[in-house]
C-alpha cells in the first residue's frame, strides 16, 4: 500500500477504529514521552499526531517506494 492508500484507510470509518485502538495500545507502551523523542517509521502520522504536543521531537520517517505526505498538515514539515 502507499501512503494515499492508508491515508483514505484511515479516513474511513474502520480506519478511524483501528486508529483509535492504536493509540490507545501506543499510550500503554509509552504513557509518558515528555522530554522523549519520537520516531514513526512507515506510515505513522496517524498516531504521531498524539504524542505532538508532548514529546520534545516528533518526526516522521517514510520509505521512498511507499510515497510521502507532508507532516503535519499547515505546520513546517516534519518528515
Amino acid at each position: 500500500m502507499d501512503v494515499i492508500d492508508l491515508r483514505d484507510f484511515y479516513a474511513t470509518g474502520l480506519g478511524r477504529l483501528a486508529r483509535r485502538l492504536l493509540r490507545r495500545r501506543l499510550h500503554t507502551l509509552w504513557p509518558d514521552v515528555r522530554g522523549d523523542r519520537v520516531l514513526g517509521l512507515g506510515y505513522a502520522t496517524p498516531f504521531l499526531n498524539a504524542f505532538k504536543g508532548e514529546a520534545e521531537r516528533t518526526v516522521a520517517l517514510m520509505p521512498a517506494e511507499q510515497g510521502v505526505l507532508h507532516w503535519p498538515r499547515g505546520a513546517p514539515g516534519l518528515t
